[in-house]
């Protein structure tokens, strides 16, 4: 058994170089409900706040009277750089121009009075990076929070006012929080977010091979005790 064990431990290597994800929730129509969309990344989006949905936002053809979601954005503290990102996740307003069905809410309008929108993973991740626009307009905080796979807090992001106002963004690049389960992006008002990225936690390519020589090793071991008996 100690013999089995060591040759397993030994044999132990990572599988391949871990997935990378970028979700910009691009390829969407406005207003469609982000839930189990990037299912195949791992990932499945929910919000409270607002008509209770994230909903994708086309930031290039503006709509709901939202021209603070209007592409180009401006760097936060950088007037001279621009992005014109497309699609980014919003949270839906409830307001009774906005109709709601199982899979859209048109038209696509963002809860000015802020909400919560959640990433929940698969497995754990490590998280790198994200872009955030119009969070912290009319002196509204943004926040975000992260969690490990027991729901204990990691870590977060406190972005205040004066901050990242109408028509601006900012990159919030070169990030890592590792082993996150769970992230909350808080809003205070409007406001929206894109370009999440991160890479899965690799396992040891090893370990379903340790694990179930483990379990022979025992069954082997209570065998002989039981012919001994």
């Amino acid at each position: 058994m100690k013999t089995l064990f060591s040759a397993l431990t030994v044999s132990a290597v990572m599988i391949g170089a871990a997935h990378a994800a970028v979700i910009d929730f691009s390829g969407f129509s406005a207003g469609t409900i982000i839930d189990d969309e990037y299912a195949a990344d791992g990932v499945t989006f929910s919000a409270t706040g607002g008509a209770g949905h994230a909903v994708v936002f086309d930031t290039n053809n503006p709509t709901g009277n939202d021209g603070d979601l209007a592409a180009p954005f401006k760097l936060y503290n950088d007037p001279t750089t621009e992005i014109t990102p497309g699609n980014i996740l919003v949270i839906s307003d409830n307001k009774s121009s906005v109709s709601c069905s199982a899979t859209a809410c048109t038209p696509a309008d963002d809860e000015a009075s802020g909400g919560v929108i959640t990433a929940v993973f698969d497995s754990v991740v490590n998280f790198h990076g994200f872009n955030a626009f119009d969070v912290t307009d009319g002196g509204k905080k943004f926040e975000v929070k992260f969690y490990d796979v027991n729901d204990l807090l990691i870590g977060s992001i406190l972005q205040a006012a004066p901050g990242v106002g109408d028509r601006e963004y900012q990159a919030f690049d070169n990030l890592l929080y590792a082993n996150v389960k769970k992230i909350e992006f808080i809003f205070g008002g409007s406001g929206g977010i894109d370009g999440l990225k991160f890479t899965e936690v690799p396992i040891p390519g090893a370990l379903p091979l340790l694990l179930s020589g483990l379990a022979l090793g025992g069954f082997v071991s209570r065998k002989r005790k039981k012919a001994a008996a």
